[in-house]
């Protein structure tokens, strides 16, 4: 028997038949099947995977905040105001000081990510203590942000900012089975040569999902770190 690696059709999840065998579809988006039902999966839609690379670099990147995005404020029913768009494409963190319990509200982000791919999510706001949350998606750019259904809070405060996650490009709009091979970081140190030295990969935390990496050393306070990172994931042919 001769298993072929196939891609799932994009938000196919879960287990996918064919004939009388069953197979699970991991959180890659990737399968393992017998070469036997390839033909009537691709006929679903599925399709052949290969393994692409790339690289990419983030010049003086801040370190991770809680209020470049957003500024801390009275949580309401709102539109937040967008301080600022973030430089490179970064997960968000979302900052709740809570004073009183929030019951129910939701917070609706809406932008785009690393590839261009117009991205939406709601993040719960319901809270007991204070608390830092993180957004699913990298956003190069930041559309709205819009809290409704606020219930509870008090006079707690809820401010935007970046997290130390950073949106990795992907050919096809598509990526999977991300894998850094190599990450380096380039410190600088004013009046002196710059020092580039490895920043150990294997210890770079990826999200295959959002297409993201967290570098192992973060960035240092006045971005006077640069990083590149050379990286895998299979695509559909």
């Amino acid at each position: 028997m001769v298993n072929v690696t196939l891609v799932a059709p994009s938000g196919t999840t879960g287990t996918v038949s064919a004939g009388t065998s069953s197979y699970v579809i991991g959180t890659d988006g990737l399968v393992t099947v017998d070469g036997s039902k390839v033909p009537d999966l691709l006929k679903a839609g599925f399709r052949f995977a290969r393994t692409a690379s790339s690289q990419m670099g983030f010049g003086s990147p801040l370190p991770a905040d809680l209020v470049s995005v957003s500024a801390a404020a009275i949580a309401t029913n709102r539109v937040l105001t967008i301080a600022a768009q973030v430089p490179q494409a970064r997960k968000l963190q979302i900052r709740q000081v809570i004073v009183t319990a929030i019951t129910a509200g939701v917070l609706t982000i809406v932008g785009t990510d690393q590839d261009g791919n117009a991205v939406t999510e709601t993040v719960s706001l319901v809270a007991s203590v204070t608390a830092t949350k993180k957004s699913l998606w990298a956003y190069a750019t930041i559309t709205s942000l819009t809290v409704t259904g606020l219930v509870g809070g008090g006079d707690g405060t809820l401010g935007l900012g970046v997290s130390n996650d950073f949106g990795l490009c992907t050919s096809q709009n598509v990526g999977v089975d991300l894998v850094i091979v190599k990450a380096t970081r380039t410190g600088k140190v004013l009046g002196t040569s710059n020092t580039t030295v490895d920043d150990v990969a294997s210890t770079a935390v990826v999200d295959v999902v959002a297409r993201t990496v967290a570098p192992t050393t973060a960035p240092a306070a006045n971005g006077l770190n640069d990083y590149e990172f050379l990286y895998t994931y299979a695509i559909a042919d």
